[in-house]
């Protein structure tokens, strides 16, 4: 079973047209596909009832406690791989279909770093390539989190040194149960709060995918790039993203070839999309 993770805010047409994705991908994966969302706002939840998405509520600020809250919710259902998406991307069937032999591997970690970004106030599309994954389409094997995710805040009473886990003295780490009791027991460290699972620091609003990429390299756990011949995945930006849409960045790419593969209405949705935007510019141009 393949987990479809995100968590959403704001652009309910978007985040429609993420679902619509899902939705495709289910019809045509080898494998079973559920999709847990994390949201914030109760006009959401007719979305999610519309296309099957599981979904916890929990406030939206800061970002890291929101997906953190998520995860520990979707560890109570029963899959082998999350995806991790955003509200705003589309995966197209071949990705699913390219990821298939490592997830017979048992790969741990692992994504992609060809992507394509779509701009929905004016259609303009670019290919951008990494010398790392991105955290758009990555996966993480479950017993990863369960062995590395799984622990407790530890208040240190004197500086605790654990690879990827060092605690200055006087901050709060979050550390594995064992440890933690251990350091409870020798006086180092004082146990606070309730074990829980924690990929993402809970204060941070950016840079999640390097935070807990970083986390889990630190654990040992690296992560692999996978080689495709086109991008697979697809960031539909608008004007509520906190990383915009930069014409700078990578490479021209045409809208038609990068909506290749996606179903008619997940199209027509993105092409209504772009249209909407443009006449609501220039309906406010004129009104300047």
């Amino acid at each position: 079973m393949l987990l479809i993770f995100l968590a959403a805010w704001k652009r309910p047409e978007i985040t429609e047209i993420c679902f619509m994705g899902i939705r495709r991908l289910r019809k045509n994966s080898l494998r079973p596909i559920e999709a847990f969302c994390v949201i914030s706002e109760e006009s959401m939840i007719p979305l999610c009832k519309k296309y099957g998405i599981h979904y916890t509520m929990y406030k939206n600020d800061p970002l890291g406690e929101k997906k953190n809250h998520g995860l520990n919710e979707a560890m109570n259902l029963n899959w082998d791989y999350l995806i991790e998406i955003g509200s705003d991307d589309v995966l197209k069937n071949e990705l699913i279909d390219l990821y298939e032999p490592y997830f017979n591997k048992g790969w741990d970690f692992f994504g992609v770093k060809d992507v394509l970004i779509i701009n929905s106030d004016g259609g303009e599309c670019r290919r951008l390539k990494s010398d790392t994954t991105y955290g758009l389409g990555r996966v993480i094997k479950r017993s990863v989190i369960e062995k590395y995710c799984y622990g407790v805040e530890v208040e240190a009473l004197d500086d605790i040194i654990s690879p990827g886990r060092t605690t200055a003295k006087g901050d709060i780490g979050f550390f594995q149960v064992d440890a933690a009791e251990g350091f409870h027991r020798s006086g180092i460290g004082v146990i606070v709060g309730k074990p829980r699972y924690r990929l993402w620091k809970d204060g941070i609003n950016r840079g999640l995918d390097n935070n807990s990429t970083y986390f889990l390299m630190t654990q040992g756990i690296g992560h692999r790039a996978i080689p495709t011949d086109k991008p697979l995945a697809i960031d539909i930006k608008g004007e509520d993203n906190i990383w915009k849409f930069n014409k700078e960045l990578g490479m021209a790419y045409e809208l038609d070839k990068a909506l290749e593969g996606l179903s008619e209405e997940e199209k027509s949705a993105v092409f209504a999309l772009i249209k909407r935007k443009k006449r609501q510019e220039i309906e406010y141009g004129n009104l300047q």
